[in-house]
Formats: structure tokens, sequence, C-alpha cells
């Protein structure tokens, strides 16, 4: 998952703890219980300090990540981690992702030297790399709204702007996505095409190959400003999510979980399908649904400690899993998710886990209900 979209492009779920403890300045010591403090300082290759880069750790072998940003010195620390050995790599939009392995059994510094790098537009946010698409005319900012409006709504833009294609290519991607339904799947050649890809497709190919095609663009890229302050103090916590086995062969867990953000945007083609929304409990465990069909799993939890997942099936048709969608917490603490009809073969369903117990109450529409029922959809309290 990418750490700065939080919710599950790839197979992750991410946790805000909260605001880190106060900040120690760790010599030699050594925290309690078999856990050793990993800190460093992150300088420019001109030898500048950098503030709000974020920095990762991952014992090997394990599933939990935890991460940190630098304060206004350029110094990280984490919160007490358990000893071994940690993969540990520190990124920031504009540079080159630095990585170093470390042993932790005590106190341990790992400095890095981040190297700009010419060609980031791969490491930004779907918002940021969008702002950037040209609107300087009336028809730039009018092709720049179509491409919001019709080119966002199923996927993050920076996944469809990370790549570079000519006219003819921004073409063939459009007459590909007109008819593609929300699912992923293609109609055919004879469907009834997208009206608005359609419409403004001559005009989208050429505006699209100005900005994102193989010749220097003049795109002005808008850089979000690193975190300071207090919000740099946070400490983020990300968890693997396996892949279930039948709906993605050969995969464990996802190659590119979008944890290294110059890679760019992963897609299903890591494996990085399945996990659709996410919602923690009031204990802080996390509850996913799951999107892909399968015969083991509509929704999971992911225990907040040890980051175990444990799956949940609401039964579907023909021995599958009805799909999971959106999902959602109420003030009781219970989690709600709504169950997907495309299994099903008639109307969505709600259902309520208490997360205590791990019980599951059923709400099955009346036979013939029309209306929001009968589609997939978000899920929300209304307070």
């Amino acid at each position: 998952m990418r750490l700065r979209n939080l919710l599950l492009v790839g197979l992750a779920a991410a946790l805000l703890l909260g605001l880190a403890p106060q900040i120690l300045r760790p010599t030699t010591v050594k925290a309690a219980g078999g856990e050793a403090i990993l800190t460093g300082t992150i300088k420019s290759a001109a030898g500048q300090k950098l503030a709000g880069v974020t920095v990762s750790a991952k014992a090997a072998g394990e599933t939990i990540t935890t991460t940190v940003f630098t304060d206004e010195s350029g110094a990280y620390y984490f919160p007490p981690l358990s000893s071994g050995q940690y993969d540990v790599w520190a990124q920031a939009d504009t540079f080159d992702t630095a990585q170093g392995t470390v042993n932790l059994n005590a106190t341990q510094h790992q400095d890095f030297v981040l190297k700009p790098v010419k060609d980031f537009e791969r490491q930004l946010t779907g918002d940021q790399i969008l702002a950037s698409l040209p609107d300087q005319t009336p028809e730039e900012k009018k092709l720049k709204r179509v491409v919001r409006n019709s080119c966002t709504s199923c996927h993050q833009p920076n996944y469809i702007l990370q790549n570079r294609f000519d006219a003819d290519g921004w073409t063939s991607i459009m007459d590909l996505m007109k008819r593609v339904n929300v699912g992923g799947g293609y109609q055919g050649a004879n469907s009834t095409p997208a009206a608005p890809i359609d419409y403004f497709e001559s005009q989208l190919a050429p505006y699209l190959a100005k900005a994102r095609g193989p010749e220097a663009s003049d795109m002005k890229f808008k850089v979000r400003a690193r975190p300071t302050g207090d919000a740099a103090r946070v400490v983020f916590t990300e968890y693997d999510v396996p892949v279930i086995e039948e709906t993605t062969p050969g995969f464990k867990y996802v190659s590119n979980n979008g944890s290294d953000w110059s890679l760019g945007t992963p897609s299903s083609l890591y494996g990085a399908h399945g996990v659709h929304d996410a919602q923690a409990d009031l204990a802080g465990n996390i509850w996913f649904s799951y999107n892909v069909p399968n015969r083991v799993a509509t929704v999971g939890r992911v225990d907040a400690q040890s980051g175990e997942v444990k799956w949940f099936k609401v039964d579907g048709l023909r021995g599958m899993a009805a799909n999971g969608h959106g999902i959602t917490r109420d003030q009781q603490g219970n989690i709600w998710f709504h169950v997907s009809p495309g299994v099903e073969g008639g109307p969505g369903r709600l259902v309520k886990m208490d997360p205590a117990a791990q019980k599951m109450e059923i709400y099955t529409p009346p036979a013939g209900m029309t209306g929001p029922t009968t589609v997939a959809g978000t899920i929300d309290v209304d307070c």
C-alpha cells in the first residue's frame, strides 16, 4: 500500500496510531523487553538537513511496517522496535529512494543521503499530478475537468499519468477504457461507449500527449510541502495482507505494494487486488472488505498487535464467498459492511459484525425491493 494513500491501492491496510511519544535522544540505551531504538539523520547530497522525509522500517520476514518523519533538524526517531534485522528506507518527492539494513539489538543510527532525481512524476500522488495538468487556457481547463470527471472515479490519476504516450497511444487507451465497466471488464467493441470519453477523445489525445507524451513537457509539477511540526510527529503502521491463492496464483503477498514510491503506482499485475475498503474498530484492529470472487473471504481482520489476518465468509452462490464492498463503524463500535450483488445474482446485503465477539448478523432486503439495495455502493452511518 502506498503510504500517502493510506487505504489499500495494494494489499496493505494502514492505521494512524496517533502522536508519537515524547521524543528521546538516545545514545546507547536499550529499550525494555527485547526492544531497541532506531534513529538517524537525513541529508541532501548538498549537505542540507531534510525535514519531513518519510522513513520506514520493516523486520525481516515480518508483515508490519512502521513509518516516521524527520524533524526540523533532519533527524528521525522510531518508537521502540523489537530486536532483529530490519530493512530501512527513506524517501521524499523529487529524491531517489535510499535503502539500508540494520541489525537492531541496541540503539542503532542509520543515516541517509537523498539524491535528487530528474523524472520524479512516478512518485507523485494522484492529486499532485492531476493538479499539475495544464490549465492555462479555457480549453485546457475544460479538458482537465474531463480527465478528472471521467478518468479518476475508479482508480487514481497517478496510475494513468505515471506513463507517457503519444496521441495515438492515448487514443488507444481511451478506446479501451470507454468500453470497460466499473469492475474492470471489457464490454466488447460493439458495446455502448462511455459518452464523455467518446465525445472528447479527439481533443483529449493531443492534450494528454502534450502533457504526458514522449516529448519534453512544460507541465509545472505542484509538489506538496513535506510535513512539519506536529504533523511530522505521527507514527504510521502498515500491515501486509496475504493474497488469497485462488484469486492470484503464485502470489503470497503483493510483489509491489507501493511502499517504494519510485516504482510508481502498482496495479493488479503485481497481485494487488482484493482489499476494497478498510475501517478500524475501537480496539485499533483493522477490518477490510474483500472484493474479488473467491471461496474463502468476504471480509478480513488484521490484528493490530501481531499483524495476523483472519478471514470471514458470507456465503454466496455455488460455494463462493459473497463479495465485500463498503465498510464503516457505528457509534457502538459495530463494523457494518455491504455485500455486493455481483456474485449473489440478486440484491446486496448488509452485515453487522460484532468485532469483540467476531459474530455476524446478516440483513437481506425483502424480495422485489428495488433501489440502492440492489447495487454495490458506499456505506455510512446516520448519526
